[in-house]
């Protein structure tokens, strides 16, 4: 008996744990939030160039499915257009971490073929 009340608690002390987590702001992007619009083209990228169209880009990262950085590119000044270049990536899919000057950065997903 006192096992299974030491599991509830513990269930329940987990459940109470994400929930601060939830709240705290500590996520990607939802949808009551207000994103950057942001394009990256041509996606899935074929050749060894692709485009980050968005508002105010002060920096990009291309990071590998396992986290490990492929690409930084930091711009001085905010940029609406970037070239990234993907001849150190080989085909798979990769993260692309894009922050701005007035927003927390967001990632989206980039197919390599």
């Amino acid at each position: 008996m006192k096992k299974i009340v030491t599991f509830i608690f513990l269930l329940l002390f987990s459940i109470a744990i994400i929930g601060q987590d939830a709240d705290s702001g500590n996520r990607l992007n939802t949808e009551n939030e207000k994103s950057p619009e942001v394009l990256i083209y041509p996606n899935p990228a074929k050749g060894s160039k692709v485009f980050v169209k968005g508002k105010n880009i002060q920096d990009i990262e291309v990071l590998s499915p396992v986290g490990h950085r492929i690409f930084t590119s930091k711009n001085e000044e905010s940029k609406k257009k970037v070239e990234l270049s993907l001849e150190k990536c080989q085909t798979g899919v990769y993260l692309v971490k894009i922050t701005f000057d007035d927003a927390n950065p967001i990632v989206q997903k980039l197919l390599v073929k």
